[in-house]
């Protein structure tokens, strides 16, 4: 058999190489979702930094005005985006930066959305007012809900941990 015949007879038998699979790096969700006392965009509270690190990825600028050790992750050429905040490396507070088109609620509210929704949808809350925003927040045991408002719309949402303060 000519050497070219061999090559093409392998060449058809093997199987076809597949490029490789392209690394995703972990990054912020572009559609973060709110599930109410558990997660914003898959961050929960008491998650690790590394935790974090691994969810969001390590594309984040450290805020250089905050009490408490906090990650800023924005969007490129954007000022919206979210945020985490640390005590002894665990998270003790994470929050929408700015209005991030696509979050939302597991119930479905969005970032846009009426505040008559959000307190259609969320009995209990209560109104607590921010500098420059207010926050429909409900306490739990463990966690703090808010969904923060600016006029008459959903502008953004939060987990804190009850010592924490509702405004971010």
């Amino acid at each position: 058999m000519p050497l070219l015949t061999v090559a093409l007879a392998l060449a058809l038998a093997l199987p076809a190489a597949t490029p490789a699979t392209p690394v995703t790096q972990a990054a912020v969700p572009a559609k973060g979702v709110l599930a109410p006392g558990k997660s914003l965009g898959g961050v929960r509270l008491g998650d690790t930094t590394a935790a974090v690190r691994l969810r969001w990825g390590s594309r984040y600028e450290l805020c250089r005005v905050c009490e408490r050790t906090t990650w800023l992750y924005t969007s490129p050429g954007r000022r919206t985006g979210a945020a985490v905040s640390f005590r002894t490396g665990r998270v003790t507070a994470v929050f929408t930066l700015g209005a991030p088109l696509g979050w939302h609620t597991t119930q479905g509210l969005q970032l846009g959305d009426a505040t008559t929704q959000a307190m259609d949808l969320y009995k209990g809350f209560a109104w607590n007012r921010c500098i420059g925003y207010g926050a429909l927040s409900l306490r739990g045991r463990n966690v703090v809900t808010s969904i923060y408002t600016y006029g008459e719309s959903v502008y953004g949402f939060a987990l804190t941990r009850p010592s924490e303060p509702v405004c971010q």
